[in-house]
Protein backbone atom coordinates (compact mmCIF):
# COMPACT_ATOMS: atom_id res chain seq x y z
CA UNK A 1 0.00 0.00 0.00
CA UNK A 2 1.32 3.02 -0.58
CA UNK A 3 1.89 6.42 1.20
CA UNK A 4 -0.82 8.94 2.13
CA UNK A 5 1.99 11.18 1.90
CA UNK A 6 2.05 10.26 -2.16
CA UNK A 7 -1.03 11.72 -3.17
CA UNK A 8 0.21 14.68 -1.78
CA UNK A 9 3.12 15.01 -3.19
CA UNK A 10 1.01 14.55 -6.55
CA UNK A 11 -1.37 17.05 -5.32
CA UNK A 12 1.99 19.39 -5.23
CA UNK A 13 3.49 18.54 -8.41
CA UNK A 14 0.25 19.00 -10.26
CA UNK A 15 -0.48 22.34 -8.50
CA UNK A 16 3.00 23.84 -8.23
CA UNK A 17 5.20 22.37 -11.11
CA UNK A 18 6.81 24.37 -13.83
CA UNK A 19 8.68 23.09 -16.40
CA UNK A 20 10.77 25.24 -16.89
CA UNK A 21 12.36 25.61 -13.44
CA UNK A 22 12.15 23.32 -10.63
CA UNK A 23 10.02 24.29 -8.26
CA UNK A 24 10.45 24.31 -4.70
CA UNK A 25 7.84 23.08 -2.20
CA UNK A 26 7.56 25.38 0.78
CA UNK A 27 6.61 24.80 4.27
CA UNK A 28 2.81 26.79 3.77
CA UNK A 29 2.97 24.47 0.48
CA UNK A 30 2.88 21.26 2.25
CA UNK A 31 1.23 22.14 5.21
CA UNK A 32 -1.80 23.58 2.72
CA UNK A 33 -1.64 20.43 0.31
CA UNK A 34 -1.78 18.01 3.75
CA UNK A 35 -4.98 19.92 4.81
CA UNK A 36 -6.57 19.98 1.48
CA UNK A 37 -6.10 16.60 0.48
CA UNK A 38 -7.14 15.25 4.28
CA UNK A 39 -10.40 17.06 3.17
CA UNK A 40 -10.95 15.90 -0.35
CA UNK A 41 -8.58 13.06 -0.88
CA UNK A 42 -8.96 10.98 1.75
CA UNK A 43 -5.90 11.34 3.21
CA UNK A 44 -5.71 11.77 7.49
CA UNK A 45 -1.63 12.98 7.74
CA UNK A 46 -1.10 15.89 10.48
CA UNK A 47 -0.11 19.08 8.86
CA UNK A 48 1.27 20.02 12.89
CA UNK A 49 5.29 19.44 11.12
CA UNK A 50 5.25 19.91 7.52
CA UNK A 51 9.35 20.52 7.75
CA UNK A 52 9.69 16.87 8.01
CA UNK A 53 7.23 15.79 5.35
CA UNK A 54 10.18 15.12 2.95
CA UNK A 55 12.48 13.59 5.62
CA UNK A 56 9.92 11.07 7.13
CA UNK A 57 8.72 10.08 3.24
CA UNK A 58 12.54 9.56 2.51
CA UNK A 59 13.02 7.10 5.46
CA UNK A 60 13.27 3.35 4.86
CA UNK A 61 13.25 1.51 1.65
CA UNK A 62 10.03 2.44 -0.26
CA UNK A 63 10.93 5.86 -1.25
CA UNK A 64 11.02 4.79 -5.19
CA UNK A 65 7.88 2.89 -4.52
CA UNK A 66 5.80 5.13 -2.48
CA UNK A 67 7.18 7.95 -5.02
CA UNK A 68 3.89 8.68 -7.30
CA UNK A 69 3.79 7.02 -10.76
CA UNK A 70 2.77 10.13 -12.71
CA UNK A 71 5.42 11.81 -10.91
CA UNK A 72 7.83 9.54 -12.01
CA UNK A 73 6.75 8.87 -15.76
CA UNK A 74 7.56 12.46 -16.35
CA UNK A 75 10.68 11.95 -14.80
CA UNK A 76 10.65 13.79 -11.37
CA UNK A 77 11.98 13.20 -8.46
CA UNK A 78 12.72 14.99 -5.04
CA UNK A 79 15.39 16.75 -2.89
CA UNK A 80 15.05 18.00 0.78
CA UNK A 81 15.22 21.62 0.74
CA UNK A 82 15.68 22.76 4.56
CA UNK A 83 16.02 26.47 5.69
CA UNK A 84 14.57 29.77 4.96
CA UNK A 85 10.68 28.58 4.38
CA UNK A 86 11.99 25.22 2.06
CA UNK A 87 10.80 21.68 2.52
CA UNK A 88 12.03 19.75 -0.91
CA UNK A 89 12.42 20.74 -4.65
CA UNK A 90 11.23 18.86 -7.42
CA UNK A 91 13.73 17.72 -9.81
CA UNK A 92 14.61 15.69 -13.01
CA UNK A 93 16.34 12.60 -12.78
CA UNK A 94 19.49 12.71 -13.57
CA UNK A 95 21.24 10.97 -16.67
CA UNK A 96 20.69 7.17 -16.14
CA UNK A 97 18.73 7.46 -13.47
CA UNK A 98 15.91 4.81 -13.67
CA UNK A 99 13.73 5.34 -10.45
CA UNK A 100 13.10 8.56 -8.49
CA UNK A 101 15.16 7.48 -5.35
CA UNK A 102 18.05 4.68 -6.29
CA UNK A 103 19.96 3.57 -3.77
CA UNK A 104 23.87 4.93 -4.12
CA UNK A 105 25.05 2.97 -1.55
CA UNK A 106 23.56 -0.36 -1.87
CA UNK A 107 25.27 -3.43 1.03
CA UNK A 108 28.03 -5.57 -0.70
CA UNK A 109 26.33 -8.96 0.42
CA UNK A 110 29.94 -10.40 -1.16
CA UNK A 111 31.59 -8.34 1.68
CA UNK A 112 33.34 -10.25 4.52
Amino acid sequence: MASQKTKVIEYLFNKFWDPSSNSLMTLSDVKSAIQDCNRNHGTNLSDNNPANFMKDFLRGNNSSRNWPATVAAQRYTALQRTGSGGVFEFVRYAPGQTEAFPDLFPINLAAP
